[in-house]
Parts: C-alpha cells; structure tokens; sequence
C-alpha cells in the first residue's frame, strides 16, 4: 500500500469510529445524511428506519426527510413508494410518508470534495402537493413496469421557487 492508501484507509477507520462512538449510522450510503444533519442544525437518526432527521420547532422535535444530490442542480427522487390496491390507500400511504415527515430537506453535495454545497427545505404539504399528481399518473400508467413501485421528483424550480434556503 502506498502513503496515500493508508491515510485513506485511517481516515475511514477513524470516521466509522467517530461516527459509531456518537451512536450514528456508519453505512456509507446513510453518510450524507448524516453529514447534512449535522450542517444544518437537525439532528441524524440513529435507528435505520423512520424519519432521517429531526429539526427543532420551538421546544418540539419535528420528523423530516432528507434527499441528497451530487449533480450540479439540487433535486430529490421519491423512488420506490409501494404499490397498493386502490388509489385512495395510495393516497393514504403518501400522506403518511410524505405530509408526517414535516420538513424535507434537499441538499446538493460538491462529487470532488464531499462538500455540502447548498441545502433547501420545503415543507411535508408542498412536496405532497408536487409528488401526489406525478404518483397518480404513474399509478393509472398502463404500460407494465420492470419495477412496479411508484416514483416521483421534486425538480430544482420547484424546490428554489417554494423552498427555503439552509445552507
């Protein structure tokens, strides 16, 4: 191993440590959201299911929901929502999943730095507003699917003209 390889192997070992020792999740694909938690006041969720952070809202802790990009345009994916048998339990499930979460976070990490170039909220009723009319045509879409789960997108418009800038 060269000089660089075992700085970069003890860097991630001394990240996990770090990250393990404050009860926080130490899988790769949870980092980011960590990272953002931590920039922007929230607080990361230790437990691997439910909200991924929280914010405070005058003495109470609120759910949200975070949505991460390395692209140039800060966007979120709403990929994988689970089918169900009418569309009035689909719109049910969204409203849990989405309008309970009472903020989602939309952050845009720099690919070359890891770096938390910007990060924007919009609250759990804006993004239902934007994802349920996207959720509903995919739903009637008759065409058969190689994945039969819903998705859904809130663009970078929607989220600079609705939203409210963290970072």
């Amino acid at each position: 191993m060269t000089a660089d390889d075992l700085k970069l192997v003890g860097l991630y070992i001394d990240l996990t440590t770090l990250l393990t020792e404050r009860g926080l999740p130490t899988d790769p694909r949870k980092l980011r959201e960590v990272i953002a938690s931590i920039q922007t006041g929230c607080i990361a969720r230790k437990e691997k299911s439910g909200p991924d952070c929280y914010y405070m809202e005058g003495a109470q802790l609120q759910p949200a929901e975070r949505k991460s990009t390395i692209s140039n345009n800060i966007k979120g994916a709403y990929t994988g929502q689970s089918n169900k048998n009418t569309w009035n339990e689909q719109v049910e499930y969204t409203k849990r999943k989405v309008k309970d979460m009472k903020r989602h976070y939309f952050d845009r990490f720099c690919a070359k730095t890891g770096k938390l170039e910007e990060s924007w909220y919009l609250t759990g009723d804006q993004v239902y507003d934007i994802v349920l009319p996207q959720l509903r045509k995919d739903y009637f879409d008759p065409k058969p699917k190689a994945d039969p789960r819903l998705k859904a997108s809130v663009c970078m418009t929607e989220i600079k003209q609705n939203g409210i800038k963290v970072i």
